[in-house]
């Protein structure tokens, strides 16, 4: 309102009409005038006439009526912001002297923007703290690449003094390998408008780290683009026991594939360097030297030059780091090898180049120890990382499982002099491993019920679990065979049971595990004796899982038990028939069908020897019938 104008001399309308408080008071600060928002906002009738600090008491000692008494006495116009606490409200008042020797004061709420001003100093606040606390990486970008933003820990991961970051791009500090995929996310961004999560590399210090990256467009309020935003969070860790737990899994599911040590050791080779190097070469101990058993490369196109080292193995005569692994049972760790190191462990000039060649820049040698015996060596080298403790951790772990199929294949070396391979070694394995066996399908089992991991790790870690539980039923089957041959016979435990409910159950689980094929079960008669449960259960299982394994795909299988003098079971499935030679070995140990339906892994070929020996020490017998419809074995078992 301009000086010198009362306010009753404005249009009534107008006054009326403002939302805002209008005060006049004359010059002993009585109220002369209020239009009606000033009513309303002091929420009294009664004004005009009265004292204004009587009307507003908790304002005349305020800056607010400092300043209404300068300008009543300079006859200056102020302007001031203020809460007004008996209200719960925030005003800005201006103050004009009017044409007269009052003044004319006009009180405009502005509770909303103060609380909104309010709210937003709070929030920057609390990206400020965000920004300068978080243990996060935080940053902008304009459209070029270029940083607007960036918070101190990035700064202080990078070695870069506070600032100095803005302005320049991701080409400015990485090399080009680092730099690309950050810059095309950012143009992916960009060019979709919409937020993108995505693993990136990063390089710190030298080493490659996993950040997980949150990245969004900075829009105006028009929708036009004016940058990216990310803030990137470091799982490397997290990542790196993903990558350790798939590695161990997936070393022993092909341990638990095979028998054959050899296929093993080279297959745990392959995934070693494809996984957790770059090269891996595996020697062992052989006729007082050592012998170069398995090599690998990550890059096929290496591995020709890799396959020249296969008469460079350690001399064992010399002091070098692998002689010292060896002798110590410790693993040497070389990082940075320098010139004199590769110079150390050549046998000649053309290994000298070889070792060049493959520009190795870090190495463990890790020695593979059974029984307290050496047993051998596991190099692995990788040419674009350093190893580090937690490395040779997860590399140990990796040469106890070589120095176990090792030792294993050093026992049947040994046993197949002495003309008992199969028995023997078997019962041996059994014993070895059945502790060890249990450990990695416990630990499997733990980590594939864990809901904190990847669905990928869940996966693998149920199949170690499954291979795991096969391995155990071959070494039970291993321990029966030693039991009958030991024996004379595998031992029973009889105590009065029905056959038939048992039957069921037995089938029902094979149904749980082919839920594909039909099994049908039919029940004649008293199917009651005195017999050993556990071991009829295995009987049973034996012939369904069999007649499931090689009947023809897509054919029913059909379980009969019929009550007489005696209980027969039969168990029939559809298939071609069985030449005449092959059925009168069937029940002979270590004897496996040539045709199978199924996909299922090979076993041993003892599961119808131990249901024969199981049938036997019931006083029964079994016997096998081949023909076009199909294949029927008959077990008769005495009451």
């Amino acid at each position: 309102m301009p000086e010198g104008v009362n306010a009753p001399s404005l249009p009534a309308t107008i006054l009326d009409a403002l939302a805002d408080a209008v005060v006049e008071v004359d010059a002993r600060w009585r109220i002369r005038y209020v239009n009606p928002g000033a009513a309303a906002v002091f929420k009294r009738d009664e004004l005009v006439g009265r004292d204004l600090w009587d009307v507003l008491p908790q304002l005349d000692t305020t800056p607010f009526a400092a300043l209404c008494r300068k300008a009543m006495t300079g006859r200056s116009s102020e302007r001031i912001e203020m809460q007004y606490a008996s209200l719960g409200s925030s005003f800005e008042a201006r103050i004009f002297p009017d044409s007269e020797d009052g003044l004319v004061i006009i009180f405009h709420d502005i509770t909303d923007r103060v609380a909104a001003e309010r709210a937003h100093a709070e929030t920057r606040a609390l990206l400020d703290a965000v920004m300068y606390f978080s243990t996060s990486l935080i940053y902008a970008k304009d459209p070029e690449g270029r940083f607007t933003l960036v918070n101190p820990m990035l700064e202080e991961l990078l070695g870069f003094p506070p600032g100095s970051l803005v302005g320049k791009s991701d080409h400015d500090i990485f090399p080009p390998e680092i730099a690309d995929p950050f810059r095309e996310n950012d143009r992916l961004v960009l060019r979709e408008r919409r937020p993108l999560t995505i693993e990136e590399q990063i390089l710190v210090d030298g080493q490659l780290r996993t950040n997980l990256s949150v990245k969004f467009p900075l829009q105006h309020a028009d929708g036009s683009v004016f940058g990216t935003a990310g803030v990137s969070t470091d799982i490397t860790e997290r990542v790196r026991h993903q990558q350790e737990t798939t590695l161990l899994a997936e070393v022993g599911l092909k341990l638990s594939e095979t028998l054959d040590w050899d296929a093993s050791l080279s297959a745990i080779v392959n995934v070693v360097a494809e996984r957790f190097a770059d090269y891996c070469l595996l020697d062992i101990l052989a006729d007082g030297g050592m012998r170069r058993q398995a090599v690998a490369a990550r890059d096929a196109s290496r591995l020709p030059t890799l396959r020249e080292t296969m008469d460079f193995t350690p001399d064992l005569s010399v002091d070098t780091p692998f002689t010292r692994a060896l002798k110590s049972g410790k693993t040497e760790r070389v990082v940075d090898p320098d010139e004199a190191w590769r110079d150390s462990i050549a046998r000649s000039p053309e290994h000298r180049a070889i070792i060049g060649a493959l520009s190795p820049r870090s190495v463990l040698m890790v020695p593979l120890v059974a029984r307290g015996r050496a047993l051998g060596l596991l190099e692995i080298i990788s040419s674009t990382r350093r190893f580090d403790a937690r490395d040779q951790e997860t590399a140990e772990e990796l040469g106890r499982i070589c120095a176990l199929a090792l030792d294993n294949r050093r026992a049947t070396e040994l046993l197949r002099h002495e003309g008992s391979l199969r028995e023997l070694f078997m019962a041996v394995l059994a014993h070895d491993l059945r502790n060890p066996l249990n450990a990695i399908q416990l630990g499997a089992s733990a980590l594939a019920g864990r809901q904190d991991q990847a669905d990928a790790v869940s996966r693998v870690a149920q199949r170690i679990v499954s291979s795991a539980e096969r391995m155990g039923k071959l070494i039970e089957q291993v321990l029966d065979l030693t039991r009958a041959r030991a024996m004379g016979g595998i031992p029973v435990e009889r105590r009065p049971m029905q056959l038939a409910p048992l039957v069921e159950a037995v089938v029902d689980e094979v149904r749980a595990a082919h839920p594909t094929r039909a099994i049908d079960v039919v029940v004649r008669g008293d199917c009651s004796g005195t017999w050993d449960p556990d071991r009829l259960a295995q009987a049973v299982s034996n012939l369904v899982g069999n007649a499931v394994t090689h009947g023809t795909a897509g054919t029913p299988v059909r379980v009969e038990l019929v009550g007489g003098t005696d209980v027969e079971l039969s168990v029939h499935n559809e298939s071609a028939p069985i030449a005449p030679e092959t059925l009168a070995t069937l029940f002979d140990p270590f004897r496996r069908g040539e045709r199978s339906s199924q996909a299922a892994p090979r076993g041993l070929g003892l599961g119808l020897y131990i249901t024969d020996q199981i049938v036997q020490a019931h006083g029964g017998s079994i016997v096998a019938e081949s023909d076009a419809a199909g294949t029927r074995f008959r077990v008769t078992l005495p009451r």
